[in-house]
């Protein structure tokens, strides 16, 4: 092993393993295919995508994985059911191994068989619901059908005891919809729904392009008005906002930025942050065909300076932030995308910041 540098984070503490801090998620891209073409794809997925990785290599990797303090694997893509052996064969390895694990799907091609094993491995399932009708969500996700398939999933792998998650994509041509997604949502039996708000990356550079984004004021007020009708605590379903925890109403404990303690790895092999490495390839770290995760984890300068980048603060408004301890930025994704680095200030923060519409209480008095 070769001498490891420790270094601070940004609370002042050093981190174990040699000076790198515990490798608790890792995030699987099994493929860039995919049998929808939704528009606001931030890895830009399609049918015409070929690259994917296969369960040996991505299962040697959980093995190497485990003693840098792994506790949890998700499984996304493209679509990873398109590659169904693949993934069940990932998933059933991290099942044995201990290892909480999460499957995101568009849920068209999830069978009554394949609800029942993924229930059988105790997989958590997260699916995409982006509209309250066949007509909104089918023309976002650019798949007709895709609606009505996706609910008949969700119906599947409940009725098989499988804990559904739901992430509802909300821009201006569905946000009259946000109170029928949560009924609907609800009404499903699902136990936990995000909405998210899609930022310029991707191919949600063309929504923003089309004026399909909403802006700050409009974001803020969807979540106002969701926040007053669904309180903490008063629904049996979980409700979620992909924000950070100082613009909320109600800002929960847990929401953490967690790229310190993850890793991914993309489609073609390559290491990653997250998923934002398909579209910036500068935190991109070695690929799996050279290097096994756990020299990449220890070894990787690309990794390091991230790491130190993260430790030296944030800038603008989340550098007077006091939530930043609690919050690490939210996202490194976002501050990435807008602004080419991985401690920058929030996006979304900032143009609140901007326009005077920031809460006065999370700011530090200077």
């Amino acid at each position: 092993m070769k001498g490891h540098k420790f270094y601070a984070g940004h609370d002042g503490t050093k981190f174990a393993y040699g000076g790198c801090p515990p490798l608790e998620k890792l995030h699987i891209y099994l493929t860039s295919r995919c049998n929808e073409q939704c528009q606001h794809c931030w890895v830009e997925a399609g049918p015409e995508q070929t690259a994917r990785l296969a369960a040996p290599e991505v299962n040697r990797q959980i093995n190497l994985a485990m003693p840098l303090g792994l506790q949890s694997l998700k499984i996304t893509g493209g679509e990873p059911l398109l590659y169904k052996g693949e993934t069940l064969s990932i998933l059933s390895h991290a099942a044995g191994a201990g290892i909480v694990s999460k499957l995101e799907t568009n849920g068209v091609l999830i069978t009554n068989t394949m609800a029942a094993e993924l229930a059988k491995l105790g997989c958590v399932v997260s699916i995409s619901i982006d509209g309250a009708s066949s007509e909104s969500h089918d023309a976002f996700r650019r798949t007709k059908g895709s609606f009505d398939r996706r609910l008949h999933s969700v119906e599947k792998l409940i009725s098989e005891g499988c804990i559904v998650e739901a992430v509802s994509c909300i821009h201006r041509g569905n946000v009259h919809q946000v109170h029928k997604i949560v009924s609907l949502c609800n009404c499903l039996g699902i136990s936990y729904l995000k909405f998210n708000f899609p930022s310029r990356y991707g191919r949600a550079i063309r929504l923003a392009d089309s004026g399909m984004l909403l802006s700050t004021a409009e974001i803020l007020g969807t979540i106002r008005r969701l926040e007053q009708r669904y309180p903490l605590g008063n629904t049996s379903m979980e409700l979620d906002f992909d924000i950070p925890r100082a613009l909320r109403m109600y800002p929960r404990d847990g929401l953490r930025c967690k790229v310190m303690n993850l890793i991914s790895i993309l489609p073609d092999g390559r290491y990653s942050l997250c998923g934002i490495g398909v579209t910036h390839k500068d935190i991109t770290f070695g690929t799996i065909k050279q290097q096994d995760i756990d020299e990449v984890w220890r070894e990787s300068e690309v990794l390091t300076g991230l790491r130190n980048a993260i430790s030296d603060g944030r800038k603008g408004v989340c550098g007077i932030c006091t939530q930043y301890d609690a919050c690490l930025g939210h996202c490194a994704a976002y501050m990435i995308s807008e602004f080419g680095s991985i401690n920058a200030q929030h996006p979304l923060c900032q143009d609140a910041y901007d326009r005077g519409l920031f809460p006065e209480n999370f700011l530090k008095v200077l």
